[in-house]
C-alpha cells in the first residue's frame, strides 16, 4: 500500500496470510496518520520483513495507532515487524498495542520500531506488550528507538531471549519503562555493554528523569554484556528511579548484573532487597557516574 505522501490511512487486516514472498509480506509506505488493526494473521517466511511500515518524510502531523492481536511475524529474511521514520516524519505520536503475538526466528530483528532519524517529529511513543514472544532472532528481539521521543513502555508476560541482543530502548525525553513477568535471558552478543535489556539516552537527551519498574523480571546469562544496562551518559544530572517488586534476577551475566553509565546521576532504588545481582562475571553492580544512591524501602 503506497499512500499519497503524509495521507491519513486506516488499514484492517483480519485473518490474512502474507507468506513466502520475495520481498516483504506487507509494505505500507508514506502515510503519517491513521489506524492499523491486525488480528489472527500470519506474516512469515518472507525474504524481506514480515510487515514493513515507512512513515512519510513530509506533510501534516498526526497519530499512528497500531493494534496487533493473535498474529505471527516469524522466520523472515528481514525483521518480523519493522517501522522506519523518515528524517522529517510527520506523525506526532506512535502508539502500539500488541497482544498474544510472536516475532521469533527472524534473520534481522523481531519487533523493530525505529523512529530514530534526527529531525523526526514523533515526540511520543507508547508500546504495550501482553503475552508476546520475540526470541531467537539473529539481531535484536525488541527495538524501540525514539531519538526525539518520550517513551512509555509497558511489557507484561513477555519472552525475549536467545537473541543476539534482547531488548534495546532509546529515549530523548522523560520516559517510563515497566516490565512485569518479563524474561530476557541469554543474549548471545559477545560485546561489552550489549546484552539482555539496554536503555540508552539519545545524544540530545533532556529527560531529567526516567523510571524503570521491574516486577518478576529475569535478565540472566548474557554471553558478553549485562543483565540491565543503563547508558544515560548524555543525559547529564538525570534522576533514575528503579522500582523493584517481586523477584528480580540480574544474574549470571558475563559482565555486570546492573551496569549504569552516567554523568552526575541520582539513582533511587526502591526495594533493593528484591534486586538480585549475584554471580556476574565482572561485577554485580557497576555504577559509573552515579553521584547519589538512595535506597527507598
Amino acid at each position: 500500500v503506497d499512500a499519497p505522501t503524509a495521507a491519513a490511512l486506516d488499514v484492517n487486516l483480519d485473518t490474512v496470510r502474507a507468506t513466502d514472498n520475495f520481498g516483504d509480506g506487507v509494505e505500507l509506505d508514506d502515510f503519517a496518520a491513521g489506524t492499523i488493526n491486525v488480528e489472527d494473521s500470519t506474516f512469515s517466511d518472507n525474504a524481506g520483513a514480515g510487515f514493513s511500515h515507512v512513515v512519510a518524510d513530509s506533510g501534516g502531523a498526526g497519530t499512528i495507532t497500531t493494534n496487533i492481536k493473535h498474529s505471527s511475524f516469524d522466520e523472515n529474511g528481514g525483521s518480523g515487524y519493522a517501522l522506519a521514520a523518515g528524517a522529517n516524519a510527520a506523525a506526532t505520536r506512535a502508539s502500539y498495542d500488541v497482544a498474544h503475538s510472536t516475532f521469533d526466528d527472524n534473520t534481522r530483528n523481531g519487533f523493530d520500531l525505529n523512529a530514530g532519524d534526527a529531525g523526526t517529529d514523533i515526540v511520543r511513543i507508547d508500546v504495550t506488550f501482553d503475552h508476546v514472544s520475540a526470541s531467537s532472532n539473529s539481531g535484536i528481539g525488541v527495538v524501540v528507538v525514539g531519538n526525539d521521543a518520550a517513551l512509555d513502555v509497558d511489557f507484561e508476560h513477555v519472552e525475549s531471549s536467545d537473541n543476539f541482543r534482547n531488548m534495546l530502548f532509546e529515549y530523548e525525553d522523560a520516559s517510563t519503562f515497566t516490565f512485569d513477568d518479563v524474561h530476557s535471558n541469554d543474549a548471545t552478543s559477545g560485546t561489552t555493554n550489549e546484552g539482555n535489556i539496554e536503555v540508552v539516552a539519545d545524544t540530545d537527551a533532556n529527560a531529567n528523569t526516567i523510571t524503570i519498574n521491574l516486577h518478576d523480571v529475569e535478565a540472566k546469562g548474557a554471553a558478553g554484556g549485562n543483565g540491565l544496562f543503563l547508558n544515560v551518559l548524555a543525559d547529564t544530572g538525570i534522576t533514575i528511579n528503579l522500582n523493584v517488586d517481586g523477584d528480580v534476577e540480574l544474574k549470571n551475566n558475563i559482565e555486570h548484573g546492573l551496569d549504569v553509565l552516567a554523568d552526575g546521576a541520582t539513582l533511587n532504588i526502591d526495594n533493593n532487597e528484591h534486586l538480585d545481582t549475584s554471580d556476574n562475571g565482572a561485577s554485580n553492580r557497576q555504577l559509573t557516574g552515579v553521584d547519589t544512591i538512595v535506597y527507598v524501602e
